[in-house]
């Protein structure tokens, strides 16, 4: 009896202990002096649980953009905690009194709220605001880097308060020489304090540079002729149409530094900060098998010059096959990172029993570092066991083998007409009825089998893809089963090969763009496609740590009736 009161004095201590590890608070990153056009953060925090169903404050008095998304974990002590925030910018928009309401989120049954807050807010101080001028500049995140790094540039506008761009047009566009480019379609913009102005400033170009020399290189300046109207005539009442004003930003010099010598024999090219991951099909094979190894890299490098690392596997033991790109994506953040990835994928076959440790080292430079860097140890433990070897008869008789029994039965036949062992005419030996027979007949399933492919091969190939498709997606996401961030990156990869199989022929499905695009050329119902668009973005944020709603299986479920009703 004693026992049992104190097994149920441990169980009421534990469910008090976790409801205090829970928490749900709002945390301004101002709490006083807030100045009008001055940006700051709110950020909602969750600890220790899993939430669902936010409901956001409300605003008054500020100009609200949000919320992001932050996932954090800490280890102190032994003691792993986790945190998920939803994060607001506001701006200040006038002097006097702004409020921010309470914001709750679901935990199991109960609802946790934050408290609401009250500021006081400042004019910015008096200055040159009426005086104050658009600018244009080049902005970088430093002015040294490496050869091969990743450059993320920026020409932005800043335009006072309370004037604001209506449009623009690059008239004299810059020109790099020394530089490879890309161009990024991300564009944003934000109110701020400058020197005790007010601005909004607004990304003109962004582009990603990569340099492909050393030495002290210039990025060239840009001409933008832009359309600058008065905010508080918001519907043109006093016929303020604006003007139109041409600036030019100034070039900016950076220095480019080479590759420290001499490069690590295994450098794969890489410039830049990289996470890996290694997996394989199956640990547990037979010398009849070929499984396939995957590395994903994912990081702020180019890509483009990453080659895929070699396998240190004996000859004797493995036949490796030549590595191949099966996935590329990127992603951009406002914070200037680009993010890519890149999916290496490995053919191997085992020659002999035994326990393996497969190995792959990537060494790539770091420039925060300053250094080579190898990749944590990436390990893969195979188990290889003895086959039953290739039986001729689990074999599909391909039109090769069929030549090559073919060719068998004519040398055969040759020996029989040659060998004279009776004074029996050969046209009355029942060996050669034997082999005429059986020559004619293959001859004649050759014929067939060539006619078949002719008319129904191709045929047959697609059905036997498409039939495949949804069968191999539901089986990998079978074996998923609990909604942790990698699961998601994984279901993505399974919606992207399924689309391939199914619809793509030939084209790229590497992107959320790719699919969408695909699917609307096959003229799916357009309802089934934004439902599969939204659960592909939602696979992105639950990567990141964006908790999943609801129940895992029920996300499972929906996920496989939308995908049938596209595959009708």
């Amino acid at each position: 009896m004693h026992l049992r009161l104190f097994y149920l004095f441990l169980f009421i201590l534990g469910g008090i202990t976790n409801m205090q590890a829970q928490s749900f608070e709002a945390i301004p990153s101002l709490r006083d002096k807030l100045i009008v056009g001055q940006p700051f953060t709110i950020s909602y925090v969750l600890k220790d649980a899993s939430g669902s169903d936010f409901v956001a404050p409300q605003f008054k008095g500020f100009q609200v953009s949000g919320p992001s998304s932050r996932t954090e974990y800490q280890n102190i002590n032994g003691v792993t905690t986790r945190s998920f925030s939803y994060v607001f910018t506001l701006i200040p928009m006038e002097a006097g009194n702004a409020y921010v309401s309470k914001a709750s989120i679901r935990v199991g049954n109960k609802r946790l709220q934050t408290k609401a807050f009250n500021f006081k807010v400042a004019e910015a101080a008096s200055g040159s605001q009426e005086g104050a001028e658009v600018i244009f500049q080049i902005e970088l995140p430093k002015d040294t880097f490496y050869r091969g790094e990743v450059i993320p540039l920026e020409y932005k506008l800043y335009i006072p308060y309370p004037y604001q761009k209506n449009g623009q047009r690059v008239t004299i566009p810059p020109q790099f020489d020394g530089f490879l480019y890309e161009n990024s379609n991300f564009y944003y913009s934000e109110d701020l304090i400058l020197d005790g102005v007010r601005y909004t400033s607004y990304v003109v170009e962004r582009k990603y540079l990569y340099p492909h020399k050393s030495g002290d290189l210039e990025i060239p300046g840009s001409t933008v002729t832009v359309s600058v109207g008065d905010r508080r005539d918001r519907y043109n009442f006093f016929r303020n149409n604006g003007r139109n004003i041409t600036v030019r930003s100034e070039s900016k010099k950076i220095k480019v530094l080479p590759l420290p010598n001499p490069e690590p024999k295994t450098f794969t090219g890489g410039v830049g900060e990289y996470v890996f991951e290694w997996e394989a099909d199956k640990n547990e094979l037979t010398t009849d098998d070929v499984i396939r190894l995957r590395l994903k890299v994912q990081g702020n490098g180019d890509m483009k010059n990453l080659k895929a690392p070699k396998l240190d596997l004996q000859s004797d033991s493995f036949e490796v096959y030549p590595a191949k790109i099966i996935a590329e994506d990127q992603s951009e953040f406002r914070d200037g990172r680009l993010i890519s990835m890149r999916v290496f994928e490995y053919m191997i076959s085992p020659l002999k029993t035994g326990t393996y440790d497969v190995p792959v080292d990537v060494c790539y430079f770091s420039p925060d570092s300053m250094d080579y860097l190898n990749s944590p140890e990436l390990l893969l433990s195979l188990n290889v066991t003895q086959g039953n070897g290739i039986k001729f008869s689990n074999t599909p008789l391909s039109t090769d083998t069929l030549d090559e029994m073919a060719q068998l039965v004519e040398v055969k036949l040759s020996e029989a007409t040659l060998s004279k062992a009776a004074n029996k005419p050969w046209i009355r030996k029942w060996s050669f009825w034997i082999l005429f027979i059986l020559l004619t007949g293959l001859s004649i399933a050759l014929w067939m089998k060539y006619r078949y492919d002719e008319n129904f091969g191709e045929i047959n190939k697609q059905k036997s893809a498409q039939s495949n498709a949804l069968k191999n997606l539901r089986q990998g996401t079978e074996l998923m089963n609990e909604a942790i961030p990698a699961h998601f990156k994984q279901i993505n990869l399974l919606i992207y090969t399924f689309i391939s199989d199914r619809f793509a022929k030939g084209k790229d499905t590497n992107s959320i763009q790719s699919v969408i695009s695909i699917l609307k050329d096959q003229q799916i119902d357009s309802s089934l496609i934004e439902q599969l668009e939204k659960i592909l973005k939602d696979n992105e944020l639950y990567t990141y740590g964006m908790p999943l709603p609801g129940e895992f299986q029920t996300y499972k479920d929906e996920l496989i009736k939308i995908l049938e009703n596209i595959d009708r």
